[in-house]
């Protein structure tokens, strides 16, 4: 969210858009980050609903939550539309986790100390 905005109407509008999505089905947890000037809320839903059935989550489900949790904030007074990426001019997407990872492990490997080969009598 950007910089300003309640922390707690971005909590609203996540608790709001869960209970309404997984509330007596999947199990959740959430986590409110207000560490950085964007406040932020993670989610951890867990796929295997109560019934047994698993959540395949596709585009079209993400699509449709953004749409869902911009309503919620707007009940809340928190201006919000769930535009793309494309129509917002923002064609430069974030670098891959995987990448991410890689480049630190090879960060790791040339920060690594050498070992040794000691030579001498093999006994």
């Amino acid at each position: 969210m950007p910089p300003g905005t309640s922390p707690d109407k971005v909590l609203s509008a996540v608790q709001n858009l869960c209970r309404e999505e997984f509330a007596l089905k999947h199990r959740y947890l959430m986590a409110l980050h207000t560490d950085d000037t964007h406040p932020h809320v993670h989610v951890v839903l867990k796929a295997r609903s109560e019934q047994g059935k698993r959540l395949n989550i596709s585009k079209s489900h993400l699509k449709e939550w953004r749409v869902k949790f911009a309503a919620h904030l707007r009940e809340l007074g928190v201006s919000a539309n769930a535009t793309p990426r494309k129509f917002r001019d923002q064609t430069i997407r974030s670098t891959p986790h995987a990448l991410l990872r890689q480049r630190a492990r090879e960060r790791s490997a040339v920060e690594r100390p050498k070992s040794r080969v000691l030579e001498g009598p093999v006994r």
